[in-house]
């Protein structure tokens, strides 16, 4: 035990330690007792061992104490040491389970690290409970079999408490039931983004932006019908929203909403919204990234009314002649995949070439991000303005509207989402 306490005793914050076994014999553990004047997690020392001597030799139980108790004679009085399983909630106050994932955790738990459940709480760490290489793998075997589904050590590794491990397991059981709504980050926080799908109904081209917001939004990519299998398509925007809009509010049953759109993923987005709004919904923002107003004609004027419908045809054909980049294709799929994502691809395209219904003028504050060297964008700025009663702001970003989700571009867009949406 000594090389171990040695260990211990280099660390700035350790005063004094004692290790000991605890346990019967067939089933001992290291337990390291020390006292510190600031707080030190049970998952720092581990790690700090863990860089000096091997696996075997880092305890399993860290307990802080004010000081070593001693005999009379001033050794250290092993006997008057405290059980390492009755420390296991002194650290935070006591939180039972509020549902039944949770409630299953903290069963598996208290079963692996042979812990009283009553005394474990939903925001204990796993592996401050005790928790370490080899019983991490029995705690994955039994969640698998709980809940009939693949759990990744990775996901043990990244929601280290009952409470975020249980809705991370509801999150992807729930994932696996919709076919539109995709789930693009871990999230870690309650505000979710709801961001409609481009030309090619493919989210792939979300996924850095996804990855910048994490730890401050949930984004939820929704993906077009007709991608996975050849379902008869929707013949206009009302009618691929109804569709997107149940799996939406199965994820997210009530207001305020943030819905986001790229492309012709705009106008669902401002679909959406105005849905949400007559149902008596708050939605929080509307984010429009790289799209001209399809404001009402009598809010235009001639002049940019004549130019929005020749820049429409002008688009609708070109995209009709030019592959996407791709970075919007995602990995390469086999061939039964592409003919899926043209066929899609088309019908958006028949979709684009008829006029966009305006409904009416949203209440939701709006954010319109545009690529600076899209320039045909330019005359519509004003005609945004006109769009919301809430309130309407307007970026530039660098990139066009091809890159505008790549590196170093997809950083400034985040960064605007970051700054513009409470968190």
């Amino acid at each position: 035990m000594g090389e171990i306490e040695t260990r211990l005793l280099k660390h700035g914050d350790i005063k004094d330690t004692i290790v000991v076994l605890t346990g019967d014999r067939e089933k001992p553990s290291l337990c390291a007792y020390f006292v510190s004047d600031s707080e030190v997690s049970a998952s720092e020392l581990k790690d700090y061992i863990s860089e000096g001597l091997p696996d075997y030799m880092v305890p399993r139980y860290f307990v802080r104490l004010e000081k070593l108790p001693c005999t009379p004679t001033g050794k250290v009085d092993r006997k008057a040491l405290p059980h390492p399983k009755t420390m296991v909630t002194e650290k935070r106050p006591y939180q039972p389970p509020t549902n039944e994932a949770e409630a299953a955790v903290l069963q598996t738990w208290a079963d692996v690290l042979e812990l009283d459940p009553e005394k474990i709480s939903i925001e204990d760490d796993f592996f401050e409970l005790g928790g370490n290489s080899i019983n991490i793998l029995k705690v994955q075997n039994q969640l698998r079999k709980h809940f009939n589904c693949e759990i990744s050590m990775s996901t043990l590794f990244l929601y280290p408490t009952i409470k975020e491990l249980a809705a991370d397991i509801m999150k992807n059981l729930l994932a696996g039931k919709l076919e539109f709504v995709v789930r693009l980050n871990k999230g870690g926080n309650k505000k979710n983004i709801f961001i409609f799908h481009p030309l090619n109904g493919l989210v792939y081209p979300y996924k850095e932006l996804a990855k910048l917001l994490e730890g401050r939004f949930n984004v939820y990519g929704i993906q077009a019908k007709g991608l996975t299998r050849e379902d008869p398509l929707p013949v206009d925007y009302a009618e691929m929203l109804t569709e997107y809009m149940e799996e939406i509010r199965t994820v997210q049953e009530k207001g305020p909403y943030i819905f986001a759109g790229y492309c012709v993923g705009c106008g669902l987005a401002y679909l959406a919204a105005t849905e949400m709004e007559d149902k008596g919904e708050e939605v929080e923002a509307v984010i429009l990234l790289d799209v001209g107003t399809f404001g009402s004609p009598w809010r235009m004027s001639w002049f940019e009314e004549w130019k929005f419908n020749l820049e429409r045809r002008i688009f609708a054909s070109h995209v009709k002649r030019t592959e996407i980049p791709s970075v919007h294709l995602g990995e390469q799929g086999n061939e039964e995949q592409k003919r899926l994502i043209k066929r899609v691809e088309d019908n958006n395209i028949e979709i684009l070439r008829k006029r966009f219904m305006y409904i009416r003028i949203i209440h939701s504050p709006l954010i319109h991000i545009r690529a600076k060297k899209n320039l045909s964008l330019l005359l519509f700025q004003r005609t945004w303005l006109k769009m919301s009663t809430g309130g309407v702001k307007l970026f530039k970003m660098t990139g066009d509207h091809f890159n505008m989700f790549m590196s170093p571009h997809v950083e400034q867009m985040a960064e605007i989402f970051k700054a513009n949406i409470d968190s």
